[in-house]
Parts: C-alpha cells; structure tokens; sequence
C-alpha cells in the first residue's frame, strides 16, 4: 500500500493511478480529492476491522473463565491487526506526520468501539474480582499489546522467529488474567 509506504504527503494522485492501473482523471472523478482516497482506502476499512471485531466479542457468552474470554479476544485482534498492517501503518505515519485535521479525523476514533467495549467488560470484571483498576487505560492496554506485535513485529522478532499467532494470544491471555506469573494461584480459580 503506498500510504503506508510514503505517508500522505508522499504519495501523489499520479502514483496511485499508475498502482491501480488507471487514469489520474478517473481517481478524481470517483473519490474527488486525495483526502477522500486515503479515507476510502485506509480510514473506512480500519472502522470496518475494528468495529467488526468489537461486534463479534459482544456477542460472546458471558461469564466465561477470563483467559478463555482474552485467548479468544486477542487471536482475533492479532489476526486483523498482522493481517490490516499495512493499514494501521498508514493511519499511524497520517496521525504522526499530518496531524489532527479535518482529512483525518476519523483515525483518532477507529478503535473507539472496541475501547468501549472492552472498557465495559474491564469494568465489570473489576467489579467482580474487587480490584481497583482503571477501566480506560486497562482496556487501551489490551489493545496495545497485541497493536505493538503487529506494527514493531520486525523490531521485536529476528526474521522467521516472531511466535505463532496462537502462541502470542496464549501469553497475552494468560497474562491479562493472571499477571506475570501466568497461571492461577494455588486455590479456587477465580472467574
């Protein structure tokens, strides 16, 4: 994706014709503006994944054991999120390089309904469990992690060696519901 590849700035209405195979003029008449491409392209798409995902939790069971809920939740969120990187990265190079404007604002809130979500069942979990937690930086939490793979993969793993999806929500999900040491403590298993 050139976005992702240039940023904004550096990726011109000419270059993207000549990717997609088709005349400068026929870009403009279908999106109008390059601002109107790239919302096509990068920002409707990451609303679409993320919403999709959001939608998908809410609609499992409740009252399932909390590893079980996070395993589901974050091998889902891994897969979009290796599978649209080179969409976040595009939303990412706009919101660090163009700034907050009117062409991208809609960036700032793709993962606002997955936040909510997850704010939600932080909450109730909390509640549940008597701990003193935050629920909007525990839920941002959750989503940086497995964010953080998908982005800094490269820098994370040497080439060939970055763990198995699977593998990677195993831990996540066994660190969100147990800390550190990743398994339950001695005694009944807490829900």
């Amino acid at each position: 994706m050139l976005f992702a590849e240039r940023g904004y700035r550096g990726t011109s209405t000419l270059d993207l014709a000549e990717a997609a195979g088709v005349a400068e003029a026929t870009l403009f008449r279908h999106f109008g503006t390059k601002a109107r491409l790239f919302e096509q392209a990068v920002i409707v798409p990451l609303h679409r994944t993320v919403a999709g995902v959001a939608n998908r939790r809410s609609g499992q069971p409740r009252g399932v054991a909390t590893e079980v809920a996070a395993f589901g939740l974050f091998d889902e969120l891994l897969e979009v999120l290796f599978e649209d990187a080179g969409l976040l990265t595009a939303a990412l190079a706009a919101l660090t390089f163009e700034g907050e404007s009117a062409e991208f604002g809609g960036l700032a809130q793709a993962f606002t309904p997955l936040l909510e979500y997850l704010q939600e069942v932080v909450s109730q979990r909390g509640r549940e469990r008597g701990f003193a937690i935050d629920p909007a930086i525990a839920s941002r939490l959750l989503v940086a992690i497995p964010l953080g793979f998908a982005l800094g993969d490269r820098l994370l793993f040497a080439p060939g060696e970055r763990p198995a999806r699977e593998e990677l929500a195993s831990a996540l999900a066994r660190f969100t519901a147990w800390g550190v040491a990743g398994h339950p403590p001695e005694g009944p298993t807490p829900r």
